[in-house]
């Protein structure tokens, strides 16, 4: 996290909800004159194998402090203030092995990019995420992909994710994508 970092979304382990390893509390902190004041918590899941992510679908979620890359959601504009990108049915991270690895793209025939748990959400930084092909450092082969923060899927509140987190309410989302403003340098933290 920098000095100048003045939002956090910060998820931490939690039996509030439910006392499975992968129930969570996801929760909004913002620092008003110096002091950090949680405004919001919300009830989220994360991979059923709890914490600590080490290879592609090992069932767990990132542990540490990261940036959001990139907002998205299903509407033909962005909801907020960040960094935005409009989820389309051909969209994916993919998780194939080779140059694409980790990358945002839009698949062709692909139907489910904007399924109801992805419609809105953001991708989390975690091993060098691309938004384009061959952009940026490579990620690190089989250390896992497209970690972002999603909602649930309807009827299935309580459900682990593959390794994201996912909040349980899809206003809980709609509220933190609003929320969250370029200039106070957000940052994810993961279990800390």
């Amino acid at each position: 996290m920098t000095a100048r970092t003045r939002q956090v979304i910060r998820t931490v382990s939690s039996d509030r909800w439910c006392a499975r390893i992968y129930c969570t509390a996801t929760q909004a902190w913002e620092r008003r004159r110096g002091t950090w004041v949680m405004v919001r918590e919300f009830g989220s899941t994360i991979g059923p194998r709890g914490w600590g992510k080490r290879r592609q679908d090992d069932g767990r979620t990132p542990v540490g402090v990261y940036r959001i890359k990139v907002t998205f959601s299903t509407t033909p504009g962005n909801p907020g203030r960040m960094p935005w990108r409009r989820r389309l049915p051909t969209s994916t991270v993919t998780d194939e092995v080779g140059p694409l690895y980790n990358t945002w793209i839009e698949e062709p025939g692909r139907t489910d990019g904007d399924r109801p748990s992805m419609r809105w959400g953001f991708v989390v930084d975690y091993n060098r995420v691309r938004l384009r092909p061959g952009v940026g450092p490579a990620p690190v082969p089989d250390a896992g992909s497209g970690i972002f923060y999603h909602t649930s899927r309807p009827r299935h509140r309580w459900e682990p994710s593959e390794g994201c987190t996912r909040l349980e309410d899809p206003s809980d989302m709609r509220w933190l994508l609003k929320w969250l403003r370029p200039e106070a340098r957000p940052r994810v933290v993961q279990n800390l």
